[in-house]
């Protein structure tokens, strides 16, 4: 199975999952809670699927618009992901449960829908004789990717494997745009070094939301995980959704440099 067509089938899966929310019984908190659950899951595999492979194999050879949306593909996954988080400290018996999901929900089809129509044609047009490869690297990642959720895996180290990365890779190009902008100031080209002065603000900027975000969702999963040690595989799905938001960054810092 190649990338697009990987990607479409786990697009299926979680239509039906949110339909399937939205015909649940008025009562039926247990049955919204697991299906709830398995959607955060699928979307936080399928979301780091697209932005670890599919999305810089893109970037790469496709033109600036299809850039631009692959940001903008990347933004609506975080905002996705802050939403997971909050429902996830929810009860679904609380009166806004339903309607904050929904919110999500309409996020989600709108973002599939545009993946659908402007990312994978350009994705299939520029990546044509890769796609087969790309997509056995999807199946290989999205089970490492799985097993890191699972409830038999404990999430602080793997938090703290991210943040690391995230860090590094942060003042790495920091590094790099402030060196950027020292070297085009020595030669005299000022709008070029306005620009990479510019870009070395972003990454401050990003990896500074980036910290904030890991910490406050280190401190809710925690919490979620010592109200609920049954459920140590619900708390993984919410750093999963933390994490959204460093990857969010990381990726910002790539597309940028």
């Amino acid at each position: 199975m190649n990338a697009i067509e990987l990607l479409k089938q786990e697009h299926t899966k979680i239509r039906s999952l949110l339909q399937e929310f939205a015909t649940t019984g008025e009562r039926a908190f247990k049955t919204r809670e697991n299906i709830a659950g398995q959607v955060f899951l699928d979307f936080v595999v399928h979301s780091r699927l697209e932005e670890e492979i599919l999305y810089p194999a893109t970037h790469e050879k496709a033109g600036r618009e299809t850039r631009d949306l692959l940001t903008q593909s990347m933004e609506q996954n975080h905002l996705a992901f802050v939403i997971i988080s909050q429902l996830k400290d929810m009860s679904p018996e609380d009166r806004r449960y339903i309607p904050r999901f929904t919110v999500m929900a309409a996020n989600m089809e709108r973002q599939f829908d545009m993946e659908e129509q402007r990312i994978f044609p350009e994705s299939e047009t520029h990546l044509a004789d890769d796609l087969d490869s790309l997509g056995e690297r999807m199946q290989r990642r999205r089970r490492e990717l799985v097993e890191l959720h699972s409830p038999s895996r404990g999430i602080g180290d793997w938090i703290a494997e991210r943040v690391r990365d995230v860090a590094d890779g942060a003042q790495v190009a920091a590094a790099d745009a402030g060196g950027r902008a020292r070297r085009a100031a020595g030669a005299g080209y000022e709008r070029a070094a306005q620009t990479a002065a510019g870009v070395a603000g972003d990454v401050r900027d990003r990896a500074g939301t980036a910290a904030d975000t890991v910490s406050s969702g280190v401190e809710d999963a925690a919490g979620y995980a010592r109200k609920h040690p049954v459920k140590v595989g619900v708390a993984s799905v919410i750093a999963g959704a933390v994490i959204g938001g460093v990857l969010s960054a990381r990726h910002f810092l790539r597309l940028r440099r």
